[in-house]
């Protein structure tokens, strides 16, 4: 029964959708000490990408929203994500990225978030404040500029940041506590016809003094970015 629910709602909504398909690269930014694999959560920078966009539901990649409550202005939305950068270097084992799921309240430009781990990764918890907008620059080109204030629990923290004490050896054991991360990302995207269009995406992150004094990290802040060429059918 609840295949067919989500079968009627999703034709229901099919008249207003479409489909987006095309190939990315994706540039992680390293901030790490002598990381041995690909921080990317599949392990590789060039992806192909699909997705489905509709007034309630939203797929892209690895994430996943979908609209409970509200319109474009003011909303509710159930989400599923992917989180977290890969890592190890010498004894520390590897870190692996993880699935979360939770919701997030909008209203106009300010959203509040919270979700935890459904993949027994880290097993923790986080929540995110978020200040975003689209700004039309020309007919064919937009912006759409954010703040992030992200609250991470000490699960999170320890399992990307921390160092056990049967991982001991070149780094030292460090225990990490609640932590937050502010992100800040630009995203711009130039339309060429109906069904082309080009999206570039710069990030600006910043630790806080839990994470950073973690021996696994080089880096205070860091930068990243992404290229997408999309087509929408």
């Amino acid at each position: 029964m609840k295949y067919l629910i989500f079968l009627i709602l999703f034709i229901s909504q099919s008249v207003h959708a479409k489909w987006v398909t095309g190939i990315g690269y994706f540039q992680p930014g390293e901030y790490r000490v002598e990381n041995e694999v690909s921080p990317m959560p599949f392990g590789l920078n060039i992806v192909p990408m699909i997705g489905y966009f509709s007034p309630r539901l939203r797929v892209a990649g690895p994430s996943v929203s979908a609209r409970v409550l509200g319109n474009h202005l003011a909303e509710m939305r159930l989400k599923v994500n992917m989180i977290g950068d890969r890592y190890k270097a010498h004894e520390v084992e590897l870190r692996k990225s993880a699935v979360d799921v939770g919701a997030m309240v909008r209203l106009f430009f300010l959203s509040a978030s919270y979700a935890a781990d459904i993949s027994n990764t880290y097993k923790g918890t986080h929540y995110n404040f978020k200040f975003s907008w689209r700004f039309p620059i020309t007919k064919n080109y937009f912006i759409v500029p954010s703040y992030t204030y992200g609250v991470f629990s000490s699960d999170y923290t320890n399992y990307y940041y921390g160092v056990r004490d049967s991982e001991v050896g070149y780094f030292s054991a460090y225990k990490v506590d609640e932590a937050i991360i502010q992100t800040i990302t630009l995203v711009n995207t130039y339309i060429l016809d109906k069904h082309n269009s080009l999206v570039l995406n710069f990030s600006y992150r910043l630790f806080d003094d839990e994470i950073y004094n973690s021996p696994t990290v080089e880096k205070k802040s860091y930068t990243r970015g992404s290229f997408f060429w999309n087509y929408t059918f």
